[in-house]
This record gives structure tokens, sequence and C-alpha cells, in this order.
């Protein structure tokens, strides 16, 4: 009976299974202590990020409303700008899509294949006039290669959302509503613009805010 102690007990006194418990408990610990760990990382991560997607949000809102900005995005935007006719045909699924968003970039003009001209009337910058170095805020990318899984499921994003150009981590998405009063003229009275910044990693909507563009002061 005494041997069976001996064996049983280590040179500490503690018996073997008490070791195996200590070492299960301590494992177990260990994990949730890492597991704690990689959480508050990630909400810091995800804090980092949003704050970054506050930044771009503004940016983008500041630059619509800077004068000097707002014909050329007009010019860009001729169709959205143009309200339809009383008695005019209804429009295709693509120009009613069309008409609700914005693009801010030339490499936003979607192009006729047969005709090689800009498809809903955008006009490209007048590059024979220097006026200096264009500021890019976003780049379109027909190819949906910059666009999340999940954002890809809508086939008109790729044409209307676009990359952040000076931090490629999120994606913009500019929508607009117009009025419907009679005497309602968007360029003068503006239109309704919702900006939303998106991550491009997980395509997870991070912020959104509005203005009241007025493309004609």
């Amino acid at each position: 009976m005494k041997c069976f102690e001996q064996v049983a007990t280590d040179e500490n006194g503690f018996s073997l299974i008490e070791v195996l418990a200590s070492i299960i408990i301590f494992g177990i610990a260990l994990l949730g202590l890492t597991s704690l760990m990689y959480q508050n990382f990630s909400a810091i991560d995800q804090n980092e990020l949003t704050e970054r997607a506050f930044y771009v949000r503004d940016d983008i809102k500041e630059w619509l409303n800077y004068k000097a900005q707002s014909q050329d995005i007009a010019n860009l935007n001729q169709f959205v700008l143009t309200l339809p006719k009383q008695g005019e045909v209804m429009y295709t699924e693509e120009q009613q899509v069309r008409s609700r968003y914005l693009i801010v970039d030339e490499s936003g003009i979607q192009v006729d294949p047969g005709t090689n001209k800009s498809k809903f009337g955008e006009i490209a910058r007048d590059t024979s006039v220097d006026r200096g170095k264009i500021v890019e805020k976003v780049h379109y990318d027909f190819s949906g290669n910059q666009l999340p899984d999940i954002l890809n499921q809508d086939k008109f994003n790729k044409y209307y959302m676009g990359e952040y150009v000076e931090d490629p981590s999120f994606l913009v998405k500019i929508s607009a509503k117009k009025k419907s009063d009679s005497s309602y003229e968007p360029r003068t009275d503006g239109m309704m613009l919702t900006i939303q910044i998106y991550s491009k990693e997980t395509g997870k909507l991070l912020t959104e805010t509005y203005t009241n563009w007025v493309p004609e002061y």
C-alpha cells in the first residue's frame, strides 16, 4: 500500500491527477486569455478602420461642395441632372439606375461599344485648358475586381462603387435623390446626395453622410 502511494505521488506530494488537472486548467485559462486578446486587438483595428472611414466620408463631402469642382462633376452626370420630359418613353433599367447615382471621376464614364461615345452623356474634362493638377478622389473599375464578393452580387455596383484613391482600403458610393416638384431644377435647387463608405475587404458599410449638392451657384 505504501509503495503504491509513492508511485502515485510526485516528489512534492502532488498526485498525478492533481498535476494533470492543473495543466488542463492552465491550458483553458491560456486559451481564454488568447481569445480575449484577439478580440481586443480586433476591436482596436475596427475602431481605427471606422475612424479612417469618417475621414474619407468628410473628405468626399467637402470636396463635392467645393465650388471649383462642381462643373466638372456636373459634366460627368448630365443624365442624372436632366429630368425626364412629360410623356417621355420610360427609362430602361440601366437608365433608371444611372439616374440614381453620381460618378466623380472620368474612369466612371461608361462607353457604348458601338459608337465609342459616353453612354449617358458624360462629358470629360477639357484637357486643352491647363487648370493645374486634377484632383482624383475616386477611381472606378468596371471589371468588379476591386469589390468583395458580397458587393458584386449587385450587378450595378461595379459601375457606381469606386476605390478611394488616397486610401484603397475604402470604397465610395454616392447616390442622388431628386425632388418630384414640377418646378424643381436639379442644377440650381440641388440634389440630396448620400455618401457611403464601405470596407474594401469585407464589403461592410462603415459610415454614411448626406449633403444637398448644388452644381450651379
